[in-house]
């Protein structure tokens, strides 16, 4: 399945989002974050928050 998904920067909000449909396809947090750094080829989250919500998601704390 192929999905576009767009924010302004492309960073912050796209790259949890993103990182969030691959933790749900069953990768792990950090697969997740490094796959999508790689595609978009800067480093994601942008924030410490970012990367918080990303692993409490994987972690069930977010649903």
């Amino acid at each position: 399945m192929d999905i576009a998904i767009h924010c302004r920067a492309g960073i912050g909000r796209k790259g949890i989002t993103a990182s969030c449909l691959l933790i749900k396809d069953n990768m792990s947090s950090q697969e997740a974050i490094d796959m999508v750094s790689a595609t978009r080829g800067i480093p994601i989250p942008d924030t410490q928050e970012q990367y918080d919500f990303i692993c409490d998601y994987e972690h069930g704390v977010i649903i």
